[in-house]
């Protein structure tokens, strides 16, 4: 009965369809498991690069793609910089290719973070598609950041004043990391 849906040229998508067995040729990218960090602890790093949060996967092949999103809350002081850098294990992933004439250098910055305002909390995003991760091991992916003033922090998941108004709330910041079938 179920062969009597599918048309010589054509497949209505609005009926419904029943399988058993394996469907193949379906193709991969299909999400097969998501894993979440929020990190909702305000903090202040040093100049030395700190981590932030962490998120832990294992997957389920080695075939497996691994998409990283990471919303990173932070503020700086004075005009200040600070840079931030994605790792998988000890190995920084993408970032900047290399030392832009007359600057220090940039290889591997995620995010370069710079305030001007002190009760602001910047939202940084970034998405990263790790297709070299090859393992079925697990995966911690790390997100670590430090500031670039020698005299100012960097303010994670709260602005740089804090006092008992709204505009100085804390807020969150997350690491998730979805496998994606091969």
């Amino acid at each position: 009965m179920a062969l009597s849906k599918i048309q010589a040229e054509s497949m209505n998508l609005a009926d419904t369809f029943a399988f058993s067995g394996t469907v193949s040729g379906a193709g991969g990218g299909k999400v097969l498991q998501v894993k979440q960090t929020i990190n909702n602890t305000p903090s202040t790093l040093s100049t030395s690069l700190g981590d932030v949060m962490s998120v832990q996967i294992t997957p389920s092949a080695s075939s497996s793609k691994i998409l990283v999103l990471v919303n990173f809350m932070v503020a700086h002081q004075n005009s200040h910089s600070g840079v931030a850098v994605l790792y998988r294990g000890s190995t920084p992933l993408g970032g900047g290719a290399g030392d832009y004439p007359g600057s220090a250098s940039q290889d591997n910055n995620m995010f370069l973070i710079r305030t001007l305002e002190i009760h602001n909390i910047d939202s940084n995003n970034m998405t990263y598609y790790d297709e070299n991760a090859n393992s079925a091991s697990q995966l911690t992916y790390t997100l670590k950041a430090k500031s670039t003033g020698t005299t100012n922090g960097l303010y994670i998941n709260r602005a740089v004043n804090t006092g008992n108004y709204e505009y100085n709330s804390s807020v969150m910041s997350t690491i998730t990391a979805m496998e994606i079938g091969a």
